[in-house]
């Protein structure tokens, strides 16, 4: 196997294959293979671990033996800039229901980010509406000015807000510490706070009280320090 050179592939769990994929075509490799992972496990016993990992070994192990180690049949997926319109019915009800069943909220109910308000969103900054500051993980979507107004009119911020906090916790292995560095380090004005025992759980200790006094914060000075 070794004469092959270098090789690789993803594993990951099953409630993430479609992320995974994403990513891989994102990195210029859409025919990646997929070691598959049942989730949950984190509430497994050692044993049921054990076999699990053992049953992953063995999964590698065939995946392995069928790769080559030639060049990526695909390119760099192109990274889209501008957004696309949405007709819904003007109702905030409907509006925030067609947003979970697309996945872009969280459950928290968000204001419509109509053209409209987008569009005097983007007046808050002197940045091209599609000039993209970073790609973010974990599915390395492009963060254009465009789409962090979108997103800051559904978090109900005004256009004196952008100026952001990015809140990173240092054990993030889905979104790593160093693409909110990177990101902080192509936006000017941006402040960057490490957390240093959490991961990616937003309701995790250290990030949720970060994000609670951040918001406090805001709310008394108009900034962040």
């Amino acid at each position: 196997m070794t004469k092959l050179g270098p090789l690789a592939l993803t594993v990951c769990s099953s409630a993430f294959i479609k992320l995974g994929r994403a990513q891989a075509a994102a990195c210029g490799y859409p025919d990646l293979p997929i070691a598959v992972v049942p989730h949950p496990f984190s509430a497994r016993s050692r044993e049921q671990v054990r076999e699990l990992a053992a049953q992953c070994a063995n999964d590698i192990a065939k995946l392995v033996a069928n790769l080559d180690n030639s060049e990526p049949s695909g390119t760099r997926a192109a990274i889209a800039t501008r957004t696309a319109l949405f007709e819904v019915d003007d109702d905030l009800q409907a509006i925030n229901a067609f947003i979970m069943q697309q996945r872009w909220g969280d459950g928290l109910p968000v204001v419509p980010p109509t053209g409209e308000r987008v569009a005097a969103m983007l007046r808050g900054s002197p940045r091209k509406a599609d000039e993209v500051i970073a790609r973010i993980a974990p599915g390395f979507g492009a963060a254009s000015i465009e789409r962090i107004a979108i997103n800051a009119v559904m978090a109900g911020c005004e256009p004196a807000h952008l100026p952001v906090l990015i809140v990173q916790g240092r054990y993030d292995v889905i979104c790593p510490p160093l693409s909110a560095y990177r990101l902080h380090q192509a936006w000017p004005g941006s402040t960057l706070r490490m957390i240093a025992d959490a991961g990616h759980g937003a309701l995790e200790t250290g990030i949720a009280g970060a994000l609670v006094a951040a918001t406090e914060q805001f709310r008394r000075l108009g900034r962040f320090e």
